[in-house]
């Protein structure tokens, strides 16, 4: 990414030193490879303002959902039927652990069961033996799930970090993305 002045151009670095000194009068614009037309910049900021607000949007949609899931949906009791802790080769010749927990319950006199796996993966064995050792086969477990859909569910259904993470991530990165088109749109017309 290099920020280009005029008909001169210099360093991302030099840039923000520029930026920070006070320097005013100069015209900036995000030059994205060699993109060095107005038009190209202009469109590239329309282009990051409706992704930006696109994702926003969807992360907020995402909590929604989970607000909802939280406050409308029905709690069942179900019951663990399996535990297991997944093991896939990584890079590096590491590996890649996965929890995933099977829990049965019961909706309107019929059984419903569905696999749970919603931590994701990673590197951490520590992490995934807790989340495995956590739901030993048999034990009891809230079930939140949709009465239209009761497939549609969440296990640790909460006001937790981990249950809003990803929906806030994806909202305020959509956000950063848009404020970025922002100032470059801005920075276009000053």
């Amino acid at each position: 990414m290099i920020l280009a002045r005029g008909a001169d151009q210099c360093s991302f670095f030099q840039s923000i030193g520029d930026l920070s000194a006070g320097r005013k009068g100069t015209r900036w614009l995000l030059n994205i490879g060699s993109m060095t037309s107005r038009n190209q910049a202009f469109w590239t900021s329309r282009s990051f303002i409706w992704l930006g607000l696109a994702c926003a949007a969807a992360g907020m949609f995402w909590a929604a959902r989970r607000v909802a899931a939280i406050q409308r949906w029905s709690v069942a009791s179900g019951k663990v039927v399996a535990s297991k802790l997944n093991r896939a080769s990584g890079e590096d010749d590491g590996y890649v652990y996965s929890a995933s927990i099977t829990v049965r319950w019961k909706v309107d006199g019929r059984d419903v069961e569905r696999v749970f796996d919603q931590w994701g993966s990673s590197s951490s064995l520590a992490r995934y033996q807790a989340i495995v050792d956590g739901y030993k086969v048999g034990s009891e477990t809230e079930v939140r799930y949709e009465p239209s859909r009761p497939s549609s569910a969440y296990i640790e259904a909460g006001y937790t970090l981990n249950f809003f993470l990803f929906p806030m991530l994806f909202t305020v990165f959509g956000l950063a993305f848009a404020l970025l088109g922002f100032f470059i749109l801005k920075n276009l017309k000053s």
